[in-house]
């Protein structure tokens, strides 16, 4: 005798049976007055031959309970969730408010600089005549401007000091850099050759005398330039 099994699992087994003999015996249930009725037969296969009874092992389903399940999906959305949950953290942590909407009123007079936010810069950019009697003034006054300081064509020295950078209203955060577009931007260069410290991520007042007149230095265009005679942190003035 041989058995052939059939190599894929979900695929039915076929053996080949020895010769046999079938014998049934049927079961009759009698009643007085009525015909024999024919309920069930038993049918027996009778085998000259021992047969050998082949037995497959099935892969077996794993059942999970419903504790195993919610500790399998809180795994899956922990791996998922926290880079996305770093990544926002980081995002959050890194941004600094935002000076390009934020108006700084001061009083001009004799003795101190002429206040200019960044709303009144823009303003000067596309030549708003409300704003005419400043730029008829910026040839002769000083003025201050609000911002972050960006380094620009070169690092700061070992004592954390800078002879030029770049002033920003927005300093970017961990993911954007800051944005140097037309008109944004301040390049600043200190008065003789003095240097400034640089302070990082932290809004400076810039003082001295700016130009309207755009210049470009490599692959920054449309910048203000700016001869600064002092540099204090927002903490340091008023």
């Amino acid at each position: 005798m041989r058995a052939f099994v059939a190599a894929n699992p979900s695929q039915p087994i076929y053996f080949r049976l020895p010769p046999y003999r079938v014998q049934s015996r049927p079961k009759v249930i009698r009643s007085p007055g009525s015909r024999p009725r024919y309920v069930k037969s038993e049918v027996r296969l009778l085998f000259s031959e021992p047969v050998a009874v082949c037995r497959m092992n099935m892969p077996r389903r794993i059942k999970l309970s419903r504790r195993e399940e919610w500790k399998t999906l809180a795994i899956i959305f922990l791996v998922a969730g926290i880079p996305l949950v770093a990544t926002a953290a980081l995002i959050v942590v890194s941004m600094r408010p935002d000076l390009g909407n934020i108006r700084f009123f001061h009083a001009p007079i004799e003795t101190e600089a002429m206040t200019i936010d960044w709303p009144t810069l823009y303003r000067l950019n596309v030549k708003d005549p409300t704003v005419e009697y400043i730029r008829a003034l910026l040839p002769t006054s000083p003025v201050r401007i609000p911002g972050y300081m960006i380094a620009f064509e070169q690092t700061p020295d070992k004592n954390r000091e800078v002879t030029q950078f770049l002033l920003v209203p927005d300093p970017g955060n961990w993911l954007h850099p800051p944005h140097l577009d037309p008109g944004e931007v301040v390049f600043v260069r200190l008065e003789g050759g003095a240097k400034a410290r640089f302070v990082e991520r932290k809004p400076v007042w810039a003082t001295g005398k700016l130009s309207l007149s755009p210049v470009k230095r490599g692959t920054l265009e449309g910048a203000y330039p700016m001869w600064a005679s002092d540099v204090q942190e927002f903490a340091d003035t008023k």
